[in-house]
């Protein structure tokens, strides 16, 4: 009989740790090729969001590397039953996979911020995006600061050995709260002066409110954080909220492809599939306001006329040819007809 590679058991949490952290990758695998087939096929062009959602996925792997690796050396498992010599990696491990963990996430917002940036037009809503992205960077770098320089300073990944890493990951969960927020703002204030179907409009905000999930998933590992400020067991204590910080960055990664997905952008355009790229690879799926709507409109009309005039002028080029063609054959047949021969016939039995 085969020996099993983990016992689940109360001292012992590996074997969870390594079934979650793999199941929810796989997921997060699939769902951007999901959206890259869709992009190829559907909604293209590709951009800046595509690009965010590509970082954020090879931060998400990285990250279940870095687990996998303290896995192996007793991440999940009680320190009686490990080496002094195992303990340091595991922590290295836990160490690099909470700074994969914030890069990832960062990613997966700017990836969401960079989707409503590309739908709207007006000014006001464009620095009110720039504003977020901002606040996005700040976040993001402020907090790998705050993870990576923990004390001692010499050997930050040592969990023993600094009292300040609850405060720090509060502050962190508070700000990344707000984050979030701001970003349905942002899907409130973009979706609401469009004329559409109350219904249609419910699932464009609906798309991009899949990140109120996030935000419940931090505040549950936030809580279990809370719950082993005190442990004297890490390396298994800390195994729950290593669980929970993988469905957080994956299902974080996976949020930011739902709005990508075709029934909502049918519902955020009308014309599905007509005029959704323009000549410069740029996509305008949204007009903000009835001005821009008649901007819009006026060009349509502008390039209608355009082209019907061409084609007109395409036409009535083509029928000229024909007449002048037609005109030139019957002048080379009129010719040939004009070209006789004259014979002068003479009365019989005359002289010359």
């Amino acid at each position: 009989m085969p020996h099993a590679a983990y016992v689940i058991s109360d001292t012992d949490r590996r074997g969870l740790l390594v079934v979650v952290a793999n199941l929810f990758m796989s997921w997060m695998v699939l769902v951007g090729l999901f959206r890259v087939y869709m992009r190829l096929t559907i909604i293209g062009p590709w951009g800046l969001d595509d690009l965010m959602v590509l970082v954020a996925s090879v931060f998400g792997i990285a990250n279940v590397g870095a687990v996998m690796g303290g896995v192996k050396h007793g991440l999940g498992s009680t320190e009686s039953k490990l080496d002094a010599s195992q303990i340091d990696p595991a922590e290295q491990a836990l160490y690099g996979a909470n700074i994969l963990l914030l890069a990832g996430h960062c990613a997966a917002k700017l990836s969401v911020l960079f989707l409503l940036r590309r739908l709207g037009r007006e000014r006001s809503y464009l620095r009110a995006c720039t504003v977020v992205m901002g606040g996005i960077v700040l976040w993001g770098a402020v907090s790998i600061l705050l993870v990576a320089l923990k004390c001692p300073f010499r050997h930050p990944w040592i969990l023993s050995q600094c009292a300040s890493t609850l405060p720090r990951w509060q502050a962190i969960t508070i700000l990344d709260i707000i984050t979030e927020l701001l970003l349905l703002t942002l899907s409130l204030y973009l979706v609401w002066p469009i004329r559409m179907r109350r219904m249609r409009k419910a699932g464009v905000i609906g798309a991009f409110g899949t990140r109120i999930g996030i935000i419940t998933l931090a505040i549950v590992r936030q809580t279990a954080m809370n719950g082993i400020a005190h442990t004297h067991d890490p390396l298994l204590d800390i195994a729950d909220t290593t669980i929970l910080t993988q469905v957080l960055l994956h299902c974080s990664i996976m949020a930011a492809t739902v709005p990508c997905l075709k029934p909502f952008v049918v519902a955020f355009n009308t014309s599905w599939g007509q005029g959704t790229v323009g000549q410069d690879g740029s996509s305008y799926y949204y007009q903000p306001s009835e001005a821009s709507a008649a901007v819009g409109e006026s060009q349509a009309d502008a390039e209608s006329k355009r082209t019907s005039r061409a084609k007109n002028e395409d036409k009535g080029q083509t029928a000229s040819d024909c007449r002048d063609s037609h005109e030139w054959i019957i002048q080379e047949t009129r010719e040939w007809s004009l070209q006789y021969e004259t014979i002068e016939m003479m009365p019989v039995g005359s002289k010359r």
